[in-house]
């Protein structure tokens, strides 16, 4: 069994949870398709048995109309790998949180032009498409 951190794939113990680990790197955000749900940190813990694989995923937030789509697609890529029994199970706890996005994950985000997490080092939020701390919103109508 390998828990997750955020940089999770690089502690896989054996071939078998290797093969789960690059597998799901492939299956990509239904809402963000430009990173992974590992990237994302919504993996949180891979058991690998014989010819079973359990996935426990946490969902960014509670009432994620995705999930379905996720774990479908989950099941698909771990049985592509050669896995024959595929379980994932949703949990909440610990919950989802930024702090779970891997470094590539952020850099991917951040070129789409996301705006990122406080915790990724910046000094104050920048604009999500300017990448500006200077963005005069001033003369924005009132939406009162």
């Amino acid at each position: 069994m390998v828990s997750s951190d955020g940089e999770q794939a690089a502690q896989a113990e054996t071939a078998d949870e290797r093969r789960v680990w690059d597998a799901l790197q492939g299956v990509k955000d239904p809402e963000i398709p430009l990173v992974s749900l590992v990237e994302l940190g919504v993996i949180s813990e891979v058991s690998v048995g014989d010819d079973c694989v359990s996935v426990k995923m946490l969902p960014t937030f509670a009432g994620c109309p995705a999930l379905d789509v996720m774990r479908e697609q989950i099941g698909r890529a771990l049985c592509e790998a050669g896995f024959s029994e595929v379980e994932v199970d949703i949990v909440f706890d610990p919950p989802w949180s930024t702090d779970r996005i891997t470094t590539e994950g952020l850099a991917k985000l951040k070129a789409f032009g996301l705006a990122l997490p406080r915790h990724c080092g910046e000094e104050d939020r920048k604009s999500t498409r300017l990448n500006s701390s200077h963005t005069d919103i001033s003369r924005m109508p009132s939406s009162a």
